[in-house]
């Protein structure tokens, strides 16, 4: 019988005797897979985006004390639930001798545990969240080049989706590869240029003001904004669906647990520095997005706008992919691409879909608000309601009592979660509409 304390772990994965990917296979070779520091580096891309940008509003909101043990608890539920999703792929495999567990899906798992009405759930929740994640990166471009330029936000915004609508036809994997690459190095450079800038402006402002200045205008909790905390939270956290692919694109699988937990705790150091020091810096003017509280007269701060800018603007047929393969799927885009009709389809869903897209953004008045109703909606299902139902479904009687009891609990968790932020997040909307006319407005 197992304790308590161990039956809170998810079981660990079978053997990988029957392994398509064992090194003996010529079908799979060990080339053709990841190492360990590229899958590495494949976690936190999969996690480091758009919300990383909202963490110093979000402090700001919910009090900085709040805001620390708030990512604490959200990283280790997230690695919680990944690791459970991973042991529900495996148990998976080893009933149906016909599957390798690296064939096996998120929607699969649904499918298998639930039937076929869960996969389709699955799949739209995933859609729903990619095309979150794919408005995130046109609200980011929009508002950094309105903020740089000058221009009225919505043509900043017809100008995002025009030239993203090219970027989106783009259908082979090697170009999106290279993409996602470009887009992720120069958002990895300008992090770090941020974090540089931003802590020589809290050193000159603890030089001239005092320590005891800075600090004693910084709030440790406030419950009024806790709801916008915990929607930006879930959209800056949210990664499941990536990690559950990457997990099945390693050459050394065992080592995905040491993998999750140093990206995970790189992940909370980074997201902790940034929202700190962004909060100790700006105080009560911190914005919506750390961005907008840089100095466009400065050299560096244009600079490191306009690498932003660029770079989420490339990452957007990226995120948009998953939602256009579907598409193109259903459209029957698998004819001759010489033949008009394939061009003519194909373009006018990227057109309608993006422009969709941008009709949304330009009625939720907030960079904040816009993260705030994706993460606390579909994120905090994805990744706190099913993967706790799917495990339940899959292991059941196999459980002890105090693991079953807090897989209940996480569902319960992940669905208070989405009622109160949704819920609070929409009425936000609908006060601030009402207050300015202003679309995107904060």
């Amino acid at each position: 019988m197992e304790s308590s304390a161990a039956g809170l772990l998810p079981p660990g994965p079978p053997p990988l005797h029957s392994s398509p990917y064992d090194s003996d296979s010529p079908a799979n070779p060990l080339s053709a897979l990841a190492s360990t520091p590229r899958t590495l580096m494949n976690v936190l891309k999969a996690f480091v985006g758009t919300g990383v940008l909202a963490l110093p509003f979000a402090f700001k909101m919910a009090g900085l004390a709040f805001g620390l043990c708030g990512l604490l608890v959200f990283i280790l539920l997230t690695l919680y639930t990944i690791t459970e999703t991973i042991a529900v792929r495996h148990d998976i495999a080893d009933r149906h001798l016909d599957l390798h567990a690296a064939d096996v899906t998120f929607g699969m798992m649904g499918e298998y545990t639930y039937g076929p009405w869960m996969k389709t759930l699955i799949t739209t929740l995933v859609l729903c969240c990619q095309m979150g994640f794919t408005m995130g990166c046109m609200a980011l471009c929009s508002t950094t080049f309105e903020n740089l330029t000058g221009a009225d936000f919505g043509v900043c915004l017809m100008t995002v989706v025009c030239v993203s609508v090219p970027l989106c036809c783009v259908r082979t994997q090697k170009y999106l590869f290279w993409e996602s690459v470009t887009g992720n190095a120069l958002l990895a450079l300008a992090y770090a240029a941020i974090l540089v800038v931003v802590s020589v402006l809290l050193a000159a402002l603890v030089d001239h003001d005092g320590a005891e200045s800075v600090t004693g205008r910084v709030v440790l909790l406030n419950w009024r904004g806790v709801p916008l905390y915990l929607g930006i939270a879930a959209y800056a956290v949210e990664g499941i669906i990536c990690c559950v692919n990457t997990h099945a694109g390693m050459r050394h699988p065992e080592r995905f647990g040491f993998v999750m937990n140093l990206s995970l705790l790189i992940i909370f150091v980074l997201y902790s520095l940034v929202g700190t020091l962004g909060y100790l810096c700006f105080g009560e003017d911190t914005r919506s997005m750390l961005l907008l509280n840089l100095d466009s007269n400065c050299v560096v701060c244009e600079t490191v706008q306009w690498l932003v800018g660029f770079a989420a603007l490339i990452t957007i047929p990226v995120q948009f992919n998953p939602v256009s393969t579907l598409a193109d799927v259903e459209f029957a885009l698998d004819s001759d691409p010489r033949v008009w009709s394939y061009w003519t389809r194909l373009v006018l869903f990227r057109v309608a879909a993006l422009a969709f897209l941008g009709f949304i953004i330009l009625w939720i008045p907030g960079f904040d608000l816009l993260l705030s109703l994706v993460g606390g909606s579909f994120n905090t299902v994805v990744g706190y309601v099913i993967p706790p139902l799917l495990y339940l479904r899959q292991f059941g009687k196999r459980l002890s009592f105090f693991s079953r009891a807090f897989n209940v609990c996480v569902f319960i968790f992940g669905m208070g979660l989405t009622v109160w932020c949704t819920s609070v997040t929409l009425m936000e909307i609908v006060d601030r509409l009402a207050e300015s006319p202003n679309p995107f407005g904060e």
